[in-house]
């Protein structure tokens, strides 16, 4: 939409592209690292907690792509998956087998059996389980289960835990405290400070191709750290707007002033399309250009 404007040779937040971004900053490196060394280690559940916006789905691309040739990943991201389901879906991912509904022995052992196989290989087989807090009881206690999966002296079967805060809150049930005390790492992403938004944004534009400086007033990398609290996802959201109110502005460099019609806008990605915030900022920008107009006369 803007990317030939400001000098991009990519879409700067779009995260479907070939090679994922990962900011380092805000103890991110640090984080994937341990969780790394843990999966490795052959500890058997990690608990990575984020606000939305902090970069749980990014920690975990760059986790997959980094981790190396001898790890197998499966990433769950179905929070309504029944206990029932997971040895199906479980087989179905792996490759192993399209059919292991109708007896969970019958799964478990084929599940063994094909994590002995990598075991012996020197294979590390990792499940992710995204948006874990939506996951009921018993799907978390089945999971539980899978992480008994052992040889006399290794885990089989890594699993990381990936959730919002109020993951904390159900894992403090008692109905499934066996669960928590599984639990061998916490890892808890936090905001990033400005100077880190800055060094994101830095970075976030290197990515996309843009050389030199940024097209972005430094007063505007304050206020959307300010309205985001420090979180990725929200100043990717900030910023995108703020780019296209000046890219529908015809300029090159995003001031002040187009970061107040962002603000003033005031709404979440989900509850307004595209098409109805493009509509809103031109009539912003023709409201600020006949306020400058009337200045004039």
């Amino acid at each position: 939409m803007y990317e030939q404007v400001f000098g991009l040779q990519r879409p700067l937040f779009d995260s479907e592209v070939a090679e994922p971004f990962f900011y380092e900053g805000g103890q991110r490196r640090s984080i994937l690292e341990a969780v790394t060394y843990a999966i490795g280690s052959g500890e058997a559940i990690t608990k990575i907690i984020g606000e939305p916006g902090s970069g749980k789905t990014s920690l975990c691309r760059a986790l997959v792509s980094r981790a190396g040739d001898a790890f197998r990943f499966v990433h769950l991201q179905e929070p309504e998956l029944r206990s029932e389901e997971i040895y199906p879906v479980l087989g179905k991912r792996f490759g192993i087998s399209k059919d292991l509904a109708s007896d969970t022995l019958v799964g478990h052992q084929t599940l063994h059996d094909y994590l002995v196989k990598n075991h012996v290989e020197g294979n590390h087989v990792v499940v992710i389980v995204d948006q874990a807090e939506s996951m009921s009881l018993a799907t978390l206690e089945e999971l539980r289960l899978l992480s008994n999966l052992e040889t006399q002296r290794h885990k089989l079967l890594q699993i990381v835990l990936v959730g919002r805060p109020k993951l904390d809150e159900k894992l403090a049930r008692y109905e499934i405290r066996q669960l928590r005390e599984r639990i061998t790492n916490s890892f808890t992403l936090q905001p990033l400070d400005q100077e880190e938004t800055l060094r994101y944004l830095e970075q976030r534009f290197a990515w996309a191709g843009r050389a030199g400086e940024l097209p972005i007033d430094a007063g505007v990398i304050k206020r959307a750290h300010a309205l985001s609290g420090g979180w990725p996802g929200r100043v990717n959201h900030l910023i995108h707007k703020a780019l296209l109110v000046a890219h529908v502005e015809g300029v090159d460099r995003v001031e002040s002033r187009h970061m107040r019609i962002v603000a003033r806008d005031g709404v979440e990605p989900s509850t307004m399309s595209w098409k109805w915030f493009a509509l809103a900022v031109v009539l912003g920008v023709l409201l600020i250009a006949g306020g400058l107009f009337l200045t004039i006369l």
